[in-house]
């Protein structure tokens, strides 16, 4: 039977009445068709997660914290200790690709032109964990557990890889999921190369044979998950307190400037010196913008020939 074949066993006695058994095989080229880039839902919401009342940065509200309408007041003052630590603050969280959509989506809409039939159903079976025998909807190719990392927003991390690969993975983890990580990674190098032209099909193919059972070790259960270890708190949430001018003794948060967390390639204290001592959340953001694009040049690079960086090397 041809590799590029599914094959299922029907009871015959669905046609004909007898007890005999017969396999009837389909070629997989009736199943999967390319994804549009306008085709992909969203699928699964993240369990939420609480800053440390010691993670949050409390100080009084400032003229600056208003806008000219308001009537509040900044006296200078700080709510009682006990009013600051019972603040519950979430983390505000989202899921991050490995490999991004944009890659996944090119190099499967290729192999399907191209009839790599049997890559296809094995992205199926290791995206969506199931049996890849019908064509997925794009949403469970796009946001596979498999391939998603849960950390804080893009705005509120350091090198948020957007529509390219994790270049920071897997720095900063550790045991199984490192090594999971770290296969993704190198699978996303070789899809983004056949995606772009730079690999032949027959060669993309083999090459993924050997390496696509490394991705698959873990389920995506154990990889969709907020892992704190994982993440490097830069700078605090700031909240600003102000006394409420109508209940008294009560207090109000005026001001919430957004978070700044780290997972990746340079350590914290690499990043600090990168600033300046005194570098405001925007002269930060404004140079992370220029250190990721070297730095994730550097990394695709030089990731493959780099075993603190990657586990396989694939030349393409």
């Amino acid at each position: 039977m041809p590799s590029d074949c599914l094959s299922f066993t029907v009871d015959a006695r669905l046609f004909c009445g007898t007890a005999k058994f017969f396999r009837i095989s389909i070629s997989m080229a009736e199943f999967y068709t390319i994804f549009p880039d306008s085709e992909r839902q969203d699928s699964f919401p993240v369990p939420p997660a609480y800053y440390r009342p010691d993670e949050i940065l409390h100080r009084p509200a400032e003229k600056e914290d208003f806008d000219t309408s308001s009537s509040y007041v900044a006296d200078g003052t700080l709510p009682p200790e006990a009013v600051m630590r019972a603040r519950k603050l979430e983390i505000k969280l989202a899921r991050h690709h490995i490999i991004s959509w944009k890659i996944l989506r090119t190099a499967w809409n290729r192999a399907v032109l191209t009839k790599l039939n049997t890559v296809c159903a094995i992205l199926v079976r290791m995206l969506t964990e199931s049996e890849g025998r019908i064509m997925p909807e794009p949403g469970a190719i796009c946001w596979a557990k498999r391939n998603l990392i849960v950390g804080p927003l893009g705005n509120d991390r350091l090198f948020d890889p957007g529509d390219s690969l994790d270049f920071e993975s897997p720095i900063a983890m550790k045991g199984r999921r490192k090594a999971h990580v770290a296969a993704m990674v190198e699978l996303g190098k070789l899809l983004q190369a056949f995606g772009e032209n730079n690999i032949e099909p027959d060669e993309f193919s083999k090459k993924f044979m050997k390496m696509h059972r490394f991705c698959m070790k873990l389920r995506g259960e154990e990889i969709c998950v907020f892992e704190r270890d994982e993440w490097t708190l830069m700078a605090p949430p700031d909240l600003a307190w102000v006394k409420n001018p109508w209940v008294a003794g009560n207090w109000l948060t005026v001001n919430r400037p957004a978070p700044l967390w780290h997972r990746g390639s340079y350590s914290p204290a690499k990043a600090e010196r990168y600033y300046s001592p005194n570098a405001s959340d925007q002269e930060k953001r404004t140079k992370t913008a220029i250190l990721k694009r070297r730095t994730h040049t550097r990394f695709i690079r030089q990731a493959g020939e780099d075993p603190r960086y990657a586990m396989w090397k694939f030349v393409t």
